[in-house]
């Protein structure tokens, strides 16, 4: 009796001691990640790259909003743009009409969005799969038909926004630490939620939404409560947007191709995963600009290739993906270390 004691005391050990060094492992990788992360954004005078990789910490910050209800809960989400757009055009009204500090407009931005989700998730949110989906896609057409036709948003014309007081590249690189801290704050608030009661909740109600109902979950509260957050991330997100390009118009930023983006760069990265974004943002970003130079560069050496070649190639590398990889990237790795684990 001693000895099976002992034995499981020891097999408990040895598993302490190996989650100790995962974790050891894993603050390591992620503080020397964030520290290249600050270098590469003081030290590079590269205004086209600091600009592609502001871009991808708004996307984390974006699909992190996303990954909540979409990929904790199971709700295919395809109305992103909708409230995107609803956070940008709020910004600009509100800066032409209202005497505001400009720090505060994009906040205002997410507030709308986010009373808007709350408004519409009562009857969306009862709406299941494929019909959630459908509903989302169709709140994004009819956002981008608001935006063309009133006479608020400057129709078809679009608005203008002011422009930060910096100029050449130290006005890339505010925003390149202005998303780069979004994108930080976003990822803890999702690390955090995934580790508590309501990531708990949100899986349950992925895996059988009566079921949780019955262990007391409150279903729709908590459905609610994440179309909302969502939307007020992606709000504040599209109010700042409208501040880094300071113009604005229907087909840049209620577009259908912003919804899609979100859920592929989640597909690609891991659902349900605050890893996810993280690594599927950068990895589809950084290999379609890779694709998008590799097609110039082949047309250079003289072999006549299409300007759509590279979404085709990206494309196909996304269904592989989705093929193949049902759990993302961050998938793939967790299930090589838990077979290194097992061994």
């Amino acid at each position: 009796m001693s000895e099976l004691i002992t034995k499981d005391t020891t097999a408990r050990d040895v598993a302490t001691q190996r989650t100790a060094r995962r974790r050891i492992v894993g603050i390591s990788a992620l503080a020397v990640t964030l520290i290249a992360a600050v270098a590469f954004g003081l030290g590079n005078d590269n205004q086209g790259w600091l600009g592609v990789i502001a871009t991808i910490f708004m996307y984390v910050a974006l699909v992190q909003g996303w990954n909540l209800l979409g990929g904790y809960a199971g709700y295919l989400n395809l109305g992103t743009a909708a409230f995107f757009g609803i956070g940008a055009y709020t910004t600009t009204i509100l800066v032409d009409s209202v005497p505001l500090h400009f720090a505060t407009t994009p906040l205002i931005g997410g507030v709308v969005a986010a009373v808007v989700a709350a408004v519409v998730g009562v009857p969306a949110l009862r709406l299941r799969g494929a019909y959630f989906a459908i509903f989302t896609l169709i709140l994004g057409f009819v956002v981008n038909a608001l935006a063309r036709n009133l006479s608020i948003t400057g129709g078809g014309m679009g608005q203008f926004a002011p422009i930060l007081p910096f100029t050449g590249v130290t006005l890339v690189r505010v925003w390149y630490f202005i998303f780069f801290a979004l994108a930080i704050l976003v990822s803890l608030f999702i690390y955090a939620a995934e580790r508590s009661r309501l990531g708990d909740a949100l899986i349950a109600i992925r895996e059988d939404e009566e079921a949780a109902t019955v262990l007391g979950v409150k279903v729709e509260r908590l459905k609610l409560a994440c179309f909302s957050i969502g939307g007020f991330i992606a709000g504040a997100l599209g109010g700042l947007f409208a501040y880094r390009v300071s113009y604005i118009e229907p087909d840049t930023v209620v577009t259908v191709a912003i919804s899609i983006n979100v859920v592929i760069m989640a597909v690609v990265g891991g659902l349900g995963r605050w890893q996810g974004p993280i690594v599927g943002v950068p990895f589809v970003m950084i290999l379609a600009e890779l694709l998008r130079i590799g097609v110039q560069r082949m047309g250079d050496l003289g072999f006549e290739m299409r300007a759509e070649s590279n979404r085709i190639v990206l494309g196909l590398g996304v269904i592989a993906i989705a093929l193949y990889a049902k759990d993302g990237i961050v998938g793939i790795f967790s299930k090589v270390r838990r077979r290194r684990i097992d061994v």
